[in-house]
């Protein structure tokens, strides 16, 4: 084979580059049709979406507007019912302007309402939580600004704690309430009033604290969650019984008082057999230490909900 090469160099060399042309050819004729290919899939799924969008638009059946008028209907009747049951709470949140002073005269009218009638049901209440957590105010005046919305979360809580009362608990312990933020001079909510993406309520953080007993604690929580008036959310509850430990499991035969003994000589009227049995304690006796009448202790955290009222359009001087 070399010999033939070497005798016939020249076809040898237009051989080789014919080989080296025929790999190259092949090479780019390969990557051709590899682009070629990728951009005919680009120019189909092009040619399907302008089909697509160009396509005669869906015409509305009766079917399907049918279909559309029911369930706008279904929201209208939700709306509807979510109107009704909030429309109490809308009204009672609207604001009545009060001046500092008359908060301060109906808040001592409210703690001595509040102080009588607690004394009239036998139920013991703290100091701090007669002024139902607007203590700070029994000796200076709110501001301006904060009147009216302390005006209304006044009578929030006092009618929240006169119910209550009416709930047989034998002590308040605590009406806790935080600052609000209107009642800072440094943090000044009216400056942020007009925002568009203002909650359409505010939270108004409450604690009250009280014991009774497991019915009269049972009626309390009904009432909170039973609000007509003022919409009370309950963020968490702590209970605690009165007796942290069991009562002591008692052998009711060993504290029995031995029977007492015929004279001597005296003839017995109880039958042998009955005068050999031990008499059975009473049930009521042996249920009274797991079914007493011991005080629960309730620590609830409550949040007043205020729905803020649209401002009204100041009128025009034209």
């Amino acid at each position: 084979m070399s010999n033939w090469i070497t005798d016939n160099k020249p076809a040898a060399m237009v051989a080789g580059v014919g080989l080296l042309l025929f790999l190259g050819l092949s090479v780019t004729g390969y990557i051709v049709n590899s682009k070629r290919s990728e951009l005919d899939k680009k120019i189909s799924v092009a040619s399907k979406e302008i089909k697509s969008a160009n396509a005669a638009e869906i015409t509305p059946s009766r079917a399907s507007n049918e279909e559309l008028e029911k369930e706008l209907n279904r929201y209208a009747k939700a709306v509807t019912s979510l109107e009704t049951a909030y429309k109490p709470f809308l009204a009672s949140s609207a604001l009545v302007p009060t001046t500092p002073t008359a908060f301060q005269n109906e808040l001592k009218t409210f703690r001595d309402a509040l102080i009588a009638s607690c004394k009239k049901k036998n139920i013991l209440i703290t100091d701090t939580s007669s002024w139902l957590g607007f203590q700070v105010y029994s000796t200076q005046a709110p501001s301006v600004q904060a009147a009216s919305t302390l005006g209304f979360e006044l009578k929030a809580v006092n009618s929240l704690v006169n119910k209550l009362t009416d709930c047989g608990l034998s002590k308040f312990i605590k009406v806790y309430r935080p600052q609000l933020p209107i009642e800072n001079p440094a943090n000044n909510p009216e400056e942020d009033a007009d925002e568009p993406n203002q909650a359409p309520w505010t939270p108004m953080p409450l604690e009250i604290a009280f014991q009774g007993n497991r019915e009269s604690v049972l009626k309390a929580m009904n009432a909170i969650t039973d609000s007509q008036d003022y919409l009370f959310t309950v963020n968490s509850i702590r209970i605690r019984n009165e007796r942290m430990m069991p009562p002591p499991i008692a052998n009711p035969a060993a504290a029995k008082p031995a029977a007492a003994q015929p004279a001597a000589g005296a003839a017995s009227l109880t039958p042998a057999d009955e005068a050999a049995a031990p008499a059975a304690p009473a049930i009521q006796q042996l249920i009274k230490p797991y079914m007493g009448n011991e005080q629960i202790f309730v620590q609830v955290s409550l949040n007043l909900v205020h729905f803020n009222q649209p401002k009204a359009q100041e009128p025009s001087e034209d």
